[in-house]
């Protein structure tokens, strides 16, 4: 069961443009994973890494280790989620194979950030950029801060729109509702295409 807080950001100029560069480099790397997904017809996030993370740490130094995980980990999830369901209407059941079809990733594409690449000091948030770490200071409201003591953070997503800065934290608590935010979110900023 999972619960998701969505918040908004205050950045100045200059955290804006990290967050962008950040955001510009994790979907490069995503699109390079999407790219042996479809070629390995493997969404499979082990696969995945064996298959890419030597490339993206060669390709995107700057991305850092943990980032790169997080591509991978954000294809697969992706992929399985909008691709290989059996129900989905993207999945053609007469074609065995017609699930690898090419994930196309877009500027709305949100970044994945973890407990390795966040961390949440009273209403202080230090996020990883390209450029080391960025002190955000974010408007925790009491449930917020409650969920943040006492369950277990599986995701922070930041969301950029234009200049709308949005975090969405997601807690272990409704499995439904969390699918039907995340897949609105990743659906609006990927597209399926025949390959």
């Amino acid at each position: 069961m999972n619960k998701i807080f969505q918040v908004s950001l205050a950045l100045n100029p200059l955290l804006q443009e990290k967050f962008r560069s950040l955001q510009n480099l994790f979907i490069q790397a995503c699109i390079e994973v999407a790219s042996a997904a479809t070629k390995s017809h493997t969404w499979n996030r082990v696969a995945l890494h064996h298959l890419t993370y030597k490339i993206l740490r060669e390709k995107f130094p700057l991305l850092g280790a943990q980032m790169a995980c997080n591509a991978i980990f954000t294809v697969s999830k992706i992929s399985r989620e909008t691709c290989d369901w059996k129900n989905s209407q993207l999945t053609d059941t007469t074609n065995e194979k017609s699930h690898f079809q090419k994930v196309i990733f877009d500027e709305k594409m949100p970044v994945i950030f973890d407990k390795h690449t966040l961390s949440l000091k009273g209403s202080v948030l230090s996020l990883f950029t390209l450029e080391g770490r960025a002190k955000v200071k974010i408007d925790v409201n009491p449930e917020l801060e409650e969920y943040l003591r006492e369950k277990k953070l599986l995701e922070l997503m930041l969301k950029i729109d234009i200049n709308k800065f949005t975090l969405l934290f997601i807690f272990r608590e409704d499995l439904n509702e969390c699918i039907d935010i995340k897949e609105a979110t990743f659906k609006e900023s990927t597209k399926i295409i025949d390959k």
